[in-house]
This record gives C-alpha cells, structure tokens and sequence, in this order.
C-alpha cells in the first residue's frame, strides 16, 4: 500500500523555528540600521511582553492552600 503525495512540503519544527528566528535577526538588523528608534521599540514590545501561554500556566499551577485574591 502507497501513501499519498503531499501537495506541500512539511517542515519541521526545527527548521520553522530556526528560519523565524533568522528572519527576526534580519529584520533587526536592518531596522536598526534605519532607524534605529523604531527597532528599540519593536525590541521592548517582543522583549517584555509575556508568552502567550503564561496566563493559562499560571491559573492552572496549584496554589496549594493560599488565597487567590
């Protein structure tokens, strides 16, 4: 038994991360090089803003008895 073509390629995980993270380095790179205000900007705002997750993780960690105000 075949398996069927894919009609894209699949990458993985890997890969993904690692050419996101290029093409961040990259767009720094030259935003900071053209103006360097706004890539110290965009900088704080990815650097200081939590993960996604972080809300989620921290109502389902267990409080083990303390009060949740």
């Amino acid at each position: 038994m075949t398996t069927p073509a894919r009609s894209t390629p699949q990458f993985s995980t890997i890969v993904r991360n690692f050419l996101k993270l290029l093409l961040l380095r990259l767009q720094f790179a030259v935003i900071g090089r053209l103006l360097p205000g706004l890539a110290a900007g965009m900088a704080a705002r990815l650097f200081c803003r939590p993960f996604p997750s972080a809300r989620r993780r921290a109502l389902a960690a267990p409080t083990c008895g303390a009060d949740e105000t």
